[in-house]
């Protein structure tokens, strides 16, 4: 996902925005291990991972849809 985010700003497709979430053991008073686990269980549903908006998929969905195929 990164990496297509920058490689849209550079191809002029618009704006992309990336938000990454990561842990911080240290800070939360957690070993590396609980803090992942912290992350899935309390982070991840409420940040939920994911594409929101993506031209190109959308731009190949129209083109499928008018072909008569149907979404996946």
């Amino acid at each position: 996902m990164i990496r297509k985010a920058f490689e849209n700003q550079r191809d002029g497709k618009g704006f992309s925005i990336v938000e990454i979430l990561s842990t911080c053991p240290s800070n939360w008073g957690l070993t590396p291990k609980e803090s992942i686990v912290r992350l899935q269980q309390e982070c991840m549903p409420y940040y939920p991972l994911g594409v929101y908006k993506d031209v190109d998929t959308n731009v190949a969905n129209e083109k499928l849809l008018e072909m008569g195929g149907a979404l996946k």
